[in-house]
């Protein structure tokens, strides 16, 4: 998929994340159980990634070293607004470049540039909290429905799925949390 996105867009418009591991694969076959969870530490302290989904529930407890405290001084403007681009799932979900699971919009009934042009996360609630404070600013509503928070997480992303996923089995803002596949439904 690499070779074929270089020779349609060229290679200065292709970025492979962790790209060292494609061209050199590791393999864990070989590996005991303690071995292989040490390696996998290592790597993903070496390279840091956003821990969202299956991620944040699996293997972001494998490198969970932020407190709470830590991460709320993180909120998520840049991250959101510097994405390079969006997703759009095949239902027609529209989600920032950052973040799969939170929903700008729906293409089949609102046009792309329009959902662009309409985003306005001051007059969000959800989005609003996550600019300015990022997911640590949703933990008062979220423990106030009974979220438990875990001792450590991995990144604010971590914690912001972790959230996100409590909120959307609770059925709380469930017209920006979603779809049901992003949260293993």
């Amino acid at each position: 998929l690499r070779a074929l996105a270089v020779e349609i867009l060229g290679p200065d418009r292709v970025r492979v994340r962790w790209e060292k591991y494609l061209e050199h694969p590791l393999s864990f076959d070989a590996l005991s159980a303690a071995d292989s969870t040490a390696l996998a530490r290592q790597i993903l302290r070496e390279d840091r990634c956003r821990f969202t989904g299956r991620a944040a529930e699996q293997i972001a407890p494998l490198v969970a070293d932020m407190s709470i405290e830590q991460i709320a001084a993180l909120n998520c403007k840049k991250a959101i607004l510097d994405a390079k681009g969006v997703h759009i799932d095949p239902a027609g979900n529209v989600f920032s470049g950052q973040c799969s699971g939170t929903l700008l919009g729906d293409v089949h009934t609102t046009a792309l540039e329009l959902l662009w042009q309409e985003f306005d996360p001051s007059n969000q609630p959800f989005w609003s909290v996550l600019f300015e404070f990022g997911p640590a600013g949703l933990l008062a509503q979220a423990t106030s429905a009974g979220y438990k928070p875990l001792p450590k997480y991995a990144s604010k992303c971590h914690l912001c799925s972790d959230i996100r996923r409590f909120f959307f089995d609770k059925g709380i803002f469930l017209s920006i949390i979603g779809p049901k596949a992003c949260y293993g439904l």
